[in-house]
This record gives C-alpha cells, structure tokens and sequence, in this order.
C-alpha cells in the first residue's frame, strides 16, 4: 500500500481488501505487523487521519488482538481526540490485561496519576524517565508549564513546576534530589546527541525545621542547548512529603530563573499538591 500512497486512503483501503480477494498468496494478510507498520510509517509522517483509517482497517481485520487497539488509541491520542482514545486502550486491556502502556495512557488522561493540582499545561512521565535513564529513582513525574515557559521575553521563562511522586521510604535527603536534578537536566539538554553536553551543578540547602513535608531551596545550574543555548541557573524550591502508608515520597520542585521576591513565584507558588495524594 504504500506505493500508492498518492491515492485517498479509502482507495488504497480498497485495493487491499481486492488483493486479499484475488491474489491472497501475494501478501501475508494472517499477520497484522505489515499492516500495522504501515499506519505508523504514516501517523509517524504527520499523516494523523490517514493513519486512523488504517488503523481501524487493523482493528477489523484482527479483532481478536489487542495491538491493533493500541495502535489505533495512539493515533487517536496523537491526534487530540483522547475521549476516543481512551476508548480503544481500554479495548486492548480487555484482550490484553497485562498491557502496561494501555494502562499508564489511559491512567494519564483519565487524571489518576496527577500529582498537582493546576489548570497548566501537563506532561505526565514514568520516571527514571526516557531522557534520563541514568536516575536512580522509581515512579512518576507530573510536569506543569506556565503560557510564557519557552519565550525569553516573558517573565515566565523556564518558570514551571513538576513532582515526583517516587518509591522512598523516609526523609529524602539533599544528595538525592541534588543527584537526580542534575541526572534530569543533563538527559533532557543532551537529549539526541552521543555525548554529554550539559554537565550540571545542583545544589539545595534545607529550609526549616519541619520533618514533614521538607523544604529545601537551592539552584541548578546547566548547559541549557535548547533555548538560550548558554549556561543557565534557575533558582529552586523544593517540598518533600511522606506517603508513609505506600512508601512512597511525594517531591514537588518549583523552578525559575528570576529571584526568589520576583513576582513570578506568586505566581509558581499556586501550583499545589493535590490533597488526596497520598491516597492515590
């Protein structure tokens, strides 16, 4: 099919239900792989409603599969229609219960992994995380973006905030979450590229007596290769509380290159711990 991909979706749709018609020795139709990565090569070339139909050509031909629901979910998602999409993960957990991505996306846009409570912009990621391997940690980030996060005109630039929530038993020392900041900002600003380029010093001193939730404020300072392609410090508020009953610790970090009595950390400050999280 992808020789005639200058054809509308729906012809090349009716040119493979004719070759499995009169030529089924031609291709493999028993296996859904060929099918399937062709839906990718095009979901993968921004080709997004193109490789839904595909994908629900899969999903007619191999109903039985749970991959093929998975598939479609994806292209859903990639797409912004996560109702639908939600829909078709949950289809592939019922064939496939033990489908751990199904779970974990349908987990993020149904909201039962938040951590913070905020209408910003969100990225919801498994930790140690895809550009950080290399972090000595086990659970899940919940990452929130002010308007203004990537504009270097804007008060709000590099101003976000994320929390883990990790496996961790006990008061979270400062080497910890020093070593994992860096961890995080070195993977993420050499993210692609063979050899580390953003080498980064954190440091955090804690703040207050109270043993918990913690406080710690501190910096971090990092090759940033993304947006002002220079080094960059941003100033760090740090808050760790105990989920005692899972084991677990809750650790939220506030971020932003302007100074602690700038109005941007009003604003940052906003952005809470959802008060059931630890029932979570």
């Amino acid at each position: 099919m992808e020789s005639k991909n200058e054809l509308p979706v729906g012809e090349r749709i009716a040119l493979y239900h004719q070759l499995k018609r009169e030529e089924p020795t031609a291709y493999n139709f028993e296996v859904e792989k060929e099918l399937n990565q062709y839906g990718y090569s095009l979901l993968f070339s921004d080709k997004q409603d193109e490789a839904i139909e595909i994908f629900k050509l899969l999903v007619s031909e191999f109903p039985a599969d749970a991959n093929p629901y998975d598939s479609l979910a994806e292209a859903y998602k990639m797409q912004g229609n996560e109702e639908l999409a939600i829909l078709n993960y949950e289809k592939s957990l019922a064939i496939n219960p033990e489908n751990s991505n199904a779970k974990f996306e349908v987990d993020v846009m149904t909201g039962r992994l938040d951590i913070l409570q905020t209408n910003w912009g969100k990225e919801i990621f498994k930790v140690p995380l895809p550009f950080a391997r290399s972090m000595n940690i086990v659970g899940i980030e919940d990452a929130r973006f002010t308007k203004g996060w990537a504009k270097q005109d804007s008060d709000e630039f590099w101003s976000y905030v994320f929390a883990w929530k990790i496996d961790h038993e006990g008061a979270v020392p400062e080497e910890l979450l020093e070593k994992n900041i860096s961890l995080y900002f070195e993977g993420l600003m050499s993210r692609g590229k063979e050899t580390l380029e953003a080498t980064a010093v954190t440091e955090f001193t804690r703040a207050g007596k109270s043993s918990d939730p913690q406080a710690f404020t501190g910096t971090t300072e990092f090759m940033d290769t993304r947006l002002t392609k220079d080094r960059l410090t941003l100033n760090v508020q740090v808050e760790s509380r105990q989920c005692a009953d899972q084991g677990k610790a809750v650790i939220v970090f506030w971020f932003s290159p302007k100074p602690f009595n700038h109005a941007i950390w009003t604003k940052l400050n906003t952005v809470k711990v959802l008060p059931d999280i630890c029932s979570r």
